[in-house]
């Protein structure tokens, strides 16, 4: 059966990962057709994903792609030396720029003996709503735009070659559609960055094509599940919550169905850094804190970066994608270091090398092993997730499980077990790694059937570019330039010794500062979230005022443009320090006193997307929450919360239990106003935690 009004005849959806990557496809013209998810890539065949890294010569030519290479096997009778190797190995010494441009290499067979490879990886992170210096830096002459155009290049080779070869008639330009998924945070810009490499890479033939059209992640899996997962006992407007356990955040979210409960629109949600990956930096702890390899796989992460992601993806293959929880299925898993991680062997010295080698550098994990790597991620999981239940104004019925950690049955069981009393089902689709893709392609078959209904082609074509049944942003159709934000071309460094590099920093030192606070972030111990209330917190004068006036971020979409005059003046409660010539009714026992702290007042005109706020920090070190009340009131100068006319406008809890940093944890307050809506967004700067809430009176 034919589906004639639909623009296009394929849709293709693009999961692209900080950590893998994925597609998947559909023939829009058959409604028999399945949505199928690639599992066949260069190097491998069988798995969904692939990982989000490229592999360059000296040259930046990319020798490959979407896989981490198995570092080189030396030859036994020779020393060891490591993969990590000088351009001139008879130089004894290297510093600055030259260093940095050999780390994170590694000598391949694939290419002549005198040339090098560089590994690049974590890309994605650069077009994050995150600081400067929590990116991860790039090997020396590399920008970041030019690693996602060229691994979209290597991508659109693969899905050009997967339609050709399902479809031999299909046009590529004109009759596919492609739906790109992104995070909450995804700015406006990072988007217009993304259709700008990927029109670089072939995909689509220009940044303004409406070929391609961008959906939140959580709003893809969440449309995918609905429609996975239908049960008759939920009722047509219940909430449900979504849990994306991702790599590296785990992303709590809360929907509401809306009408037939075909539709659904996005309420609050947080985010926590305490996804699947933090399993791998667990076995990174086990082997320092085991095997006293703490100096060893620092000097791993700083020269040989390669080595320790294969060894990582070792523990994976081997330990954490087959764990179960059930000890009698479980089988003794031996790692090998000096097979994944050769350079090793040269910076492990004294006894701790003795004992590698008597040990023939072969770990072996036991149940017990396995497990106490997983607990303690789980229960942080467990507790972001039940902290978001306790502070959220909704009830919800039903929780759905997505993303590659809710593929293990051991954390699927556990999370199961912890809220089994709290919905009425829990579930998680087929294949939930695959949930997000998924449903980016069902969101485009959903319009395309509802455009099969209508009888006209122009409101095909409007229904065809819509997007606000699902509260997601519309593509760029409007746009004129292919270059929307005048981004220098992106030229190959054809030989990396003539790159000036006058103006750049000392990278390796970059380099080493990542990696080490990466390592002391894995070597602490988590700590879990307390859901008593702490003591009073205030900003204690240390308030930051922001001056933010921004386009809304992807969360509060759909975006219309406008205006809107404010009738009443917003603001939250803040506790600050009593004074002398300050109402004495109003000092507490502690000399501090709860004042309204005023925001953006009255009658102000706002853009829609605009967003005022500031930055708090507890009053307390060992806080462990903070709540952010907020206010409205009709007058422009309220100076207190319990004036006439003041209301509750709603709370927003930001969980604090990182006490080991004491007042250094700032939080990001702001509200970003909509059309009709208000919404409140905290984000713990620290650990990058996100929190927010649409707000009603």
């Amino acid at each position: 059966m034919a589906m004639a009004s639909s623009p296009f005849i394929v849709t293709v959806g693009i999961d692209f990962g900080t950590f893998t990557s994925t597609f998947a496809y559909c023939n829009n013209c058959d409604v028999n057709s399945e949505i199928v998810t690639n599992d066949t890539w260069s190097e491998q065949r069988g798995v969904f994903k692939t990982d989000t890294v490229l592999q360059y010569d000296d040259l930046l030519n990319i020798v490959t792609w979407g896989i981490i290479p198995k570092p080189e096997k030396k030859k036994k009778n020779n020393p060891v030396r490591s993969s990590s190797v000088m351009v001139n190995t008879r130089t004894s010494k290297a510093w600055g720029p030259e260093s940095a441009r050999i780390s994170r290499t590694t000598s391949t067979s694939m290419l002549p003996e005198s040339r090098q490879t560089i590994l690049a990886s974590l890309f994605k992170i650069h077009l994050a709503n995150v600081l400067e210096e929590d990116k991860p830096p790039l090997p020396v002459g590399l920008d970041y735009r030019k690693c996602v155009s060229d691994y979209f290049s290597e991508l659109t080779k693969l899905i050009k070659n997967t339609i050709s070869t399902r479809w031999p008639g299909v046009n590529f330009y004109r009759d596919v559609k492609f739906i790109f998924t992104v995070p909450l945070d995804f700015s406006e810009g990072a988007k217009d960055i993304v259709r700008y490499c990927v029109s670089l890479a072939g995909l689509v033939e220009s940044a303004s094509s409406s070929n391609l059209e961008f959906i939140l992640e959580p709003t893809a899996a969440a449309l995918y599940c609905i429609n996975s997962l239908r049960q008759p006992r939920l009722n047509p407007n219940a909430n449900f919550m979504l849990v994306d356990i991702g790599g590296g955040t785990v992303l709590a979210v809360i929907y509401k169905f809306i009408g037939d409960s075909k539709k659904c629109e996005l309420v609050e949600y947080s985010s926590n850094l305490c996804g699947s990956t933090y399993i791998d930096k667990e076995f990174i702890r086990y082997l320092c804190e085991n095997f006293d390899l703490y100096d060893a796989l620092q000097q791993l992460q700083i020269h040989n970066y390669d080595q320790i992601q294969y060894l990582a993806q070792e523990f994976c293959k081997k330990a954490k994608l087959p764990f179960t929880g059930d000890p009698s299925t479980f089988k003794p898993v031996n790692i090998d270091l000096e097979d994944c991680c050769p350079a090793i062997i040269k910076y492990t010295t004294g006894d701790v090398r003795e004992r590698m080698i008597e040990a023939e550098w072969v770990i072996e994990l036991n149940y017990d092993d396995v497990k106490a790597m997983f607990d303690p991620v789980i229960q942080k999981i467990i507790s972001h997730i039940g902290n978001h239940l306790s502070t959220s104004r909704c009830k919800c019925d039903a929780m759905f499980l997505v993303g590659g950690g809710s593929e293990n049955q051991y954390i699927l069981d556990q999370i199961k077990m912890a809220f089994n009393q709290h919905f009425l089902m829990i579930g998680s689709p087929k294949q939930p790694i695959t949930a997000v893709v998924r449903g980016a392609v069902q969101y485009e078959l959903e319009k395309s059937r509802r455009a099969s209904s209508l009888s006209n082609a122009s409101s095909t074509s409007s229904l065809s570019r819509g997007s606000i049944q699902y509260g997601l942003p519309s593509p760029m159709n409007n746009m004129q330039i292919a270059n929307p934000l005048n981004i220098p071309p992106i030229q190959p460094i054809n030989n990396m010794q003539n790159v000036n590099m006058s103006h750049i920093p000392p990278a390796q030192q970059n380099i080493q500062n990542f990696q080490n606070n990466l390592s002391n972030n894995l070597m602490n111990n988590p700590n879990m979230p307390n859901a008593n209330e702490g003591p009073l917190y205030g900003l204690e004068n240390q308030m930051q005022q922001m001056t933010v006036s921004q386009e809304i971020n992807a969360f509060t979409h759909p975006f219309k443009p406008g205006s809107r005059e404010l009738k009443y003046t917003y603001g939250v409660q803040v506790v600050m320090k009593w004074k002398k010539g300050d109402p004495p009714e109003r000092r507490t026992e502690t000399g501090l006193m709860n004042v309204f702290y005023t925001l953006i007042k009255a009658n102000t005109v706002v853009k829609v997307g605009q967003s005022v706020g500031y930055v708090a920090r507890p009053s307390d070190p060992n806080q462990r929450d903070m709540t952010f009340n907020i206010y409205v009131s009709p007058e422009k100068n309220p100076k207190f919360c319990d004036e006439p006319g003041m209301k509750h406008y709603g709370t927003l809890r930001v969980d604090l239990s990182d006490v080991q940093h004491g007042k250094k944890r700032l939080v990001e307050f702001s509200l970003v106003f909509g059309i009709s809506d208000v919404k409140a967004v905290a984000k713990n700067k620290k650990t990058g935690q996100v929190y927010q809430t649409t707000l009603s009176r």
